[in-house]
């Protein structure tokens, strides 16, 4: 990513003109936002779960315990979600 030189006082330039989704190493990503002071990522999993409490539940309807979500067969998760992407394109056609 482009940098800029430090100011005089020592203190840095933001100079990010976009956004940018960055794969750190593990697999874990980050997303670069012009404008973003600071982001904290420590999360414990019962928080994802928190936020997330819907899928969570949708998960615990698959047909096998280690679903990964992605291409299963039965996978309650990937049901929902061609449920609703169904209702969103027709509430778009009806709203033409």
């Amino acid at each position: 990513m482009m940098t800029s030189a430090m100011r005089g006082d020592g203190r840095g330039r933001h100079t990010t003109t976009l956004r940018r989704l960055v794969t750190l190493p593990g697999g874990a990503s980050i997303v670069d936002t012009p404008g973003m002071r600071s982001f904290l990522p420590w999360a414990r999993e019962t928080d994802v779960d928190a936020a997330f409490r819907d899928v969570a539940s949708a998960a615990n309807g698959c047909r096998f315990a280690d679903c990964t979500h992605d291409a299963e067969p039965g996978c309650a998760v990937l049901e929902r979600k061609r449920k609703w992407k169904a209702i969103h394109k027709a509430a778009r056609r009806a709203n033409r």
